[in-house]
C-alpha cells in the first residue's frame, strides 16, 4: 500500500524509512482515514471496473502518444488530471481499442495536513469540486 504521510510521522534511520506512525491529533487521524478511503479503496474499486476517473497529476504516468492524441493537459480545466483521464477513456472507447487505465497504490508522498477543523473542512470542499 502506498504511503501519504507528514514528515513528522516518519521514523528514519540513516536515510532509510523504518516506520510510518499515525498522527496523535484526532483531526489528523481522521484525515488519514479519509485519505485511505478516497485514494486507496475508492480508486482500487474504480480501476477494477476500468472506470477510474482520475489519476492524481503528481502520480500519473501516461503514454505520451495517447496524451498527444487527446490534446494533452488543458490548462483551462479546473482538474487537469480528471479532464485528461476522462478524455482518454472516451478516445479509446470511440476507437474500440482494448485498454485499461490502472491505479497502482505504491507511490509514497509527503503531505501538509490541516491541524484546525475549519481548514480541514475547507480543503475537503475544494477536493470535491474538481
Amino acid at each position: 500500500m502506498g504511503d501519504c504521510a507528514h514528515p513528522e510521522q516518519l521514523h528514519r534511520d540513516g536515510g532509510e524509512l523504518k516506520e510510518v506512525r499515525l498522527p496523535k491529533k484526532p483531526i489528523e487521524v481522521l484525515q488519514v482515514v479519509e485519505y485511505l478511503r478516497a485514494f486507496l479503496v475508492g480508486r482500487e474499486a474504480w480501476a477494477g471496473f476500468n472506470m477510474l476517473p482520475i489519476i492524481s497529476g503528481a502520480f500519473g504516468i501516461f503514454q505520451r502518444d495517447l496524451v498527444k492524441q487527446v490534446g494533452g493537459f488543458r490548462t483551462q480545466a479546473v482538474g487537469e488530471d480528471l479532464d485528461l483521464v476522462i478524455r482518454l477513456h472516451r478516445h479509446l472507447q470511440e476507437e474500440g481499442r482494448p485498454y485499461h487505465i490502472n491505479f497502482i497504490p505504491d507511490p509514497t508522498c509527503w503531505t501538509e495536513r490541516p491541524q484546525i477543523w475549519l481548514h480541514w473542512l475547507a480543503s475537503a470542499r475544494v477536493g470535491t469540486k474538481a
